[in-house]
Formats: structure tokens, C-alpha cells, sequence
């Protein structure tokens, strides 16, 4: 312990120390294992590339390419898996550190929040709901911007992803925000007059991704205090498993594959939404924040 009772203590004192040593040595395990992780999502990307290749050509199996696609995406699912487990280990490092907090302030957000969800049934329809952000205060100490004229947003934001992850094992990162980034939509465009002709509604299309495109639970497994959801296969992979999807035509017993009566197609939001630019590109902003207590030099 640090304090003594009766002390004052302001925001940011180091209350009380927990020995970090066995932290830090079980950190330094899940590091060394995310390294290795990483390696063999390397090792089994370049096989399965090459797999694919001879296949190609015509002169591989299938079921090799199979095998090598099963082991790149399994190498991936064990690279997740460390990284959920190192972020826990980090943050048990963390609390080996008692902070004060400010006095009051919590409470204060909390209680903004409650009463700003109790006028939320007063609104007008169609009001956008009070949002309280307990985070404007904070500065951050880096911006970084990510930009490429040869790739799209989707792969400038995994590659954003990656760059976070990296920066997380730095000591004193408290979070790392991202600006910018667009979000991917599937477009479906059909013509009244092509829907009329077949004799579909758009609720009939409605109810018929309702009806095929669903989760179901399938089970938990926890690995090292780490929960992890299994779901059973529902979801639409591809735009073209999206075209496949069968649509009743009402007053008869027949379907018609999506894809015969509309246009599908893969884009990000339009109008763009919040973009972030730097020097005329198209860019992804990452603003890094520290914790309190560290220099940021």
C-alpha cells in the first residue's frame, strides 16, 4: 500500500502495487506463442498459395487444396485466439497498479445516462436518441493515416487492424481509435415493373433472407478463460450465395432465384459517411491514446 488512511489522494495516484512479476512472465508466454501463431499463419498462407496455384494449372488435387485452405484458416482462428488471450494478460498487468479514479465523475456519467434513456420514450419518431460522450476530453498523442491508390477500404482496414494489434503490446496504450473507415453494404436493385411481372413484393424478398440468413447458436468452448461462441452455418458468405436465394411468387407454389430479378452488388455506404483525408487520398486515421501517467515521448 501506498496511502495511509486518512491521506488525499488526487486522479492518477498510485494507490497500491501488486508484484507484476508473474504478470509479466505469463505476458512474455502469450507474446512468444502469438509469435509463433503468426509464423504459421505465414508458413500455411504461402502452401495454400502454392496449392492453389498447381491446382490451377490443372495439375493438383482438390482435396490438397482443401487440406492447405483448412490449415491457412485454422493457423488464422489460433492468431485470434492468442491475441483475445494476450489482451486479458495485458490487462491483468494492468491491475497490478490500484489508480484513483476522479472522485465523483463516474457516478456523474452514469447518472447522465440514465436520465438521458428516460426521455428517450418522450421523443418525436424518428428523433435520433441522446448519445452522452464521456470520452471528448480525451487527446490523443498520435495520429497515424493510412492510405493506398492499389487497395480498397476493406483491405486498408484490415491492414488497420493489424497496425492496432501491433501497437496494443506497447506499454501505456490505453486505446486506439479509427477515423475514416467506411463500412461495406449489399446493394439489392430491382425495378417495380420487373417485381410486378413475376408477381413479387418486397416483402416477400424481406421475409425470405429472414427465413435463410440465420445464426443459431451451436455452443461455447473456453480455452484459457476465454469464451468463445459457436455458431451454426447461416450467414451469406458471398454475393453469389445472396443470388441463389429462392423467392416464392405469390399465389402459386413456384420460385425464382434472386439473381433473375435483381441486381446485386457489393459498395460502401453511400453517401460516404465521416471520410477522412489526407493530402487528397481516401485515408484511415488512427489516433492513439495513452494512459494516464505515461510520457508520451
Amino acid at each position: 500500500m501506498n496511502v495511509d488512511i486518512g491521506d488525499e489522494e488526487k486522479k492518477g495516484d498510485v494507490l497500491a502495487d501488486l508484484d507484476p512479476e508473474p504478470y509479466q512472465l505469463e505476458l512474455n508466454k502469450i507474446n512468444a506463442q502469438l509469435v509463433k501463431a503468426k509464423d504459421g499463419v505465414v508458413t500455411s498462407r504461402a502452401e495454400y498459395q502454392r496449392q492453389k496455384r498447381i491446382f490451377e494449372q490443372g495439375a493438383g488435387a482438390k482435396r490438397c487444396l482443401d487440406v492447405a485452405e483448412n490449415q491457412y484458416k485454422s493457423a488464422k482462428s489460433s492468431v485470434n485466439v492468442q491475441v483475445a488471450i494476450l489482451d486479458l494478460k495485458k490487462r491483468d498487468l494492468r491491475k497490478t497498479k490500484l489508480i484513483a479514479p476522479p472522485e465523483l465523475l463516474p457516478a456523474t456519467w452514469k447518472l447522465l445516462r440514465n436520465r438521458m434513456d428516460d426521455v428517450k420514450p418522450e421523443l418525436p419518431q424518428g428523433t435520433i436518441a441522446p448519445m452522452v460522450d464521456d470520452t471528448f476530453g480525451d487527446t490523443s498523442v498520435a495520429t497515424i493515416a493510412l492510405w493506398s491508390d492499389g487497395f480498397s477500404m476493406a483491405k486498408m482496414h484490415e491492414t488497420a487492424r493489424q497496425i492496432r494489434e501491433r501497437l496494443n503490446l506497447m506499454d501505456g496504450i490505453q486505446k486506439i481509435d479509427f477515423n475514416g473507415v467506411q463500412d461495406e453494404r449489399i446493394y439489392i436493385e430491382a425495378s417495380s415493373a420487373r417485381l410486378a411481372q413475376v408477381g413479387i413484393d418486397l416483402t416477400d424478398i424481406g421475409r425470405s433472407f429472414q427465413e435463410q440468413n440465420i445464426l443459431l447458436p451451436g455452443g461455447e468452448i473456453k480455452i484459457n478463460d476465454v469464451e468463445f461462441i459457436v455458431e451454426t452455418q447461416g450467414r451469406f458468405r458471398t454475393i453469389e450465395e445472396i443470388g441463389e436465394v429462392l423467392i416464392p411468387i405469390t399465389g402459386t407454389q413456384a420460385t425464382i432465384p434472386l439473381h433473375d430479378i435483381a441486381h446485386i452488388r457489393k459498395a460502401y455506404v453511400e453517401p460516404v459517411n465521416n471520410p477522412a483525408d489526407y493530402n487528397g487520398h481516401l485515408a484511415i486515421v488512427l489516433s492513439v491514446f495513452i494512459l494516464s501517467g505515461n510520457d508520451a515521448i
